[in-house]
């Protein structure tokens, strides 16, 4: 279980220092679609199974700027929206079962889990850790604190607090004690934990690094490891939270990641070593889960990638699979597959992935690394991923103009395998074929054209049109999308419309001219939408996007 920073409730105003890498991003990312026979072969895919809209109506009103923050588990859904009440949702429907009310002396709440029917609430107010409390899940009251936080992890039955002079469990449902260890100077800890295992990483200047295995019932350690560090000599006591390159992580079933510098190390539930090829760097807040017995990782092999899915043999530790992937914020476990959440955490998955417009997330068959990627019924703009509960994910639509918020819960299921979209990838038009000669004339002679191919569609789906002059507007051209009827790709252009990167200046039929400011100055682009296709057209001024938008849009129609 996995909760989220706060989000504003008002629209997202970071996306415009984020839009250079998204730029990138879309001139080189790629996407693997599938246009197998719509009934031939079955495989996974996504099906909503209920949407909640947070609207002032049943949640009352949020406040100017209130953020959100999400507490998931097998057992709730928990919602809160800036200092107010946190709302309990049932995983399964999405209805309210329960409210907390505000408690304006702890704060906002900041981070929420639920453990053993307890929802764990730590709120920061004026005290820099912040305020624990506990409720009962079904009731909403407070069952205790509010004490003291820190750094808190939380099993399925126990909470762990780290500070920076002890390691304390707490009972989940009473919030008493159970076993506390200080910390001797020099020394921090960080701590990780899943399901009913909770693992906690000592670092001591000068001395040494020790890996523990605790039980949540008791506190006491059930294995514990002297680990080789070197850079525990180099490391001043200082103010540090923790020392440099320092993680751990925990799966459900016990195996155990420990980062220390450009060392990886991992252990069983017993605390056996896993000898395995361990070659990848480590990075802080690093997860592993396990799927169908198998433990999977996402790795980089530098600060810019590649990254990379792993699955090690339970073993030994040993790679059995490795597949390509994009920049990963988490890795969600359900049934035999490992769901990857692209991206930068709690950012929509535009940031991550800005092709296609319609969100996709990726299934990986945890035994044989087979990857599947599908869309929901949503686009990325409009989507962030905030992780799983009761088995199914969970996603946010942010706040923007007006519009509530909207919780989603999307079921992994065996279906018919869909092609991408409503039109057979053989039906996708050539990007390089929409403008014409004679249209680009309206802006001067002599372009040259370099067509940008994402297999497998079989057709360019972006093309740039360069001027002959360093001085002349360069053009863009992607296909974002092929609907299954023109009334849904004018859903998906007006959803995107509301949630991209871009405001909107203008509109005329079947065209949106938007623009962005940005570091290297104004973007200008229009979405177009066209019978069963949605594209983008970008250009360097303005005027060449009103020039060139209705032309982009009648060679559509034309087919």
């Amino acid at each position: 279980m996995r909760s989220r920073p706060r989000s504003g409730g008002g629209g997202d105003g970071r996306r415009a220092a984020l839009l250079p890498l998204c730029v990138l991003m879309l001139v080189t990312g790629m996407i693997v679609l599938s246009d197998a026979p719509s009934v031939a072969r079955q495989a996974v895919a996504w099906r909503k199974v209920w949407s909640r809209s947070l609207d002032e109506r049943a949640f009352g009103p949020a406040g100017f700027g209130a953020g959100y923050v999400l507490g998931l588990s097998e057992r709730a859904v928990a919602v809160a929206r800036g200092p107010g009440p946190i709302f309990v949702l049932d995983p399964a429907t999405g209805r309210v079962r329960a409210t907390i009310q505000e408690d304006a002396r702890a704060g906002e709440a900041d981070r929420i889990w639920e453990a053993g029917g307890t929802l764990v609430v730590l709120r920061k107010a004026a005290a820099e850790a912040g305020l624990l409390s506990g409720y009962d899940l079904v009731t909403g009251a407070r069952s205790w604190g509010p004490r003291p936080g820190g750094e808190v992890v939380v099993s399925r039955r126990a909470v762990m607090v780290v500070t920076a002079s002890e390691v304390t469990l707490l009972d989940a449902r009473t919030g008493a004690a159970i076993a506390a260890r200080p910390l001797e100077r020099g020394c921090t800890a960080t701590a990780a934990a899943a399901d009913e295992r909770v693992a906690v990483l000592d670092v001591c200047a000068g001395r040494s690094v020790q890996i523990r295995a605790v039980d949540p019932a008791t506190g006491r350690p059930r294995w514990s490891r002297e680990l080789p560090y070197p850079r525990a000599q180099e490391w001043p006591p200082g103010d540090e939270e923790r020392a440099p390159g320092t993680s751990v992580a925990v799966a459900a079933d016990g195996t155990v990641l420990a980062c220390l510098g450009d060392a990886v190390r991992l252990f069983t539930w017993d605390g056996a070593r896993l000898p395995g090829t361990l070659d990848w760097p480590c990075s802080y807040g690093q997860t592993i889960v396990t799927s169908a017995g198998v433990p999977v990782v996402a790795t980089t092999r530098g600060s810019f990638g590649p990254y990379e899915l792993r699955g090690l043999d339970p073993g030994t530790g040993d790679v059995r699979w490795t597949g390509e992937t994009a920049n990963t914020a988490a890795l969600l476990a359900i049934g035999s597959q490992v769901v990857r959440v692209p991206g930068y955490s709690d950012s929509p998955l535009s940031y991550a992935e800005p092709w296609p417009l319609v969100a996709h997330l990726q299934a990986v068959d945890a035994l044989t690394g087979r990857t599947t990627r599908l869309p929901l019924d949503a686009t990325a703009s409009a989507t962030i991923v905030e992780g799983q509960a009761g088995g199914l994910v969970i996603t946010r639509t942010p706040s923007v103009e007006g519009a509530p918020t909207v919780i989603s819960a999307y079921h992994l299921v065996r279906a018919p395998r869909a092609r991408p979209g409503g039109v057979p990838l053989a039906g996708w038009p050539d990007a390089c074929a929409l403008l014409a000669d004679r249209d680009l004339r309206l802006l001067g002679d002599g372009y040259l054209t370099s067509p940008h191919p994402r297999p497998p569609v079989p057709r360019p789906v972006s093309c740039d049109w360069i001027p002959p002059a360093d001085d002349g507007d360069v053009v863009s051209v992607t296909i974002g999308w092929a609907a299954a009827s023109e009334a849904e790709a004018r859903r998906t252009a007006e959803e995107e419309v509301r949630y991209g990167l871009d405001r909107t200046i203008g509109t005329e039929p079947g065209i949106w001219y938007r623009e962005t400011d940005h570091p290297a100055g104004t973007g200008h682009t229009a979405i177009v939408s066209a019978g069963p296709f949605v594209v983008t057209l970008h250009a360097s001024t303005a005027q060449a996007v009103r020039l060139l938008a209705p032309r982009l849009r009648d060679h559509l129609r034309a087919g």
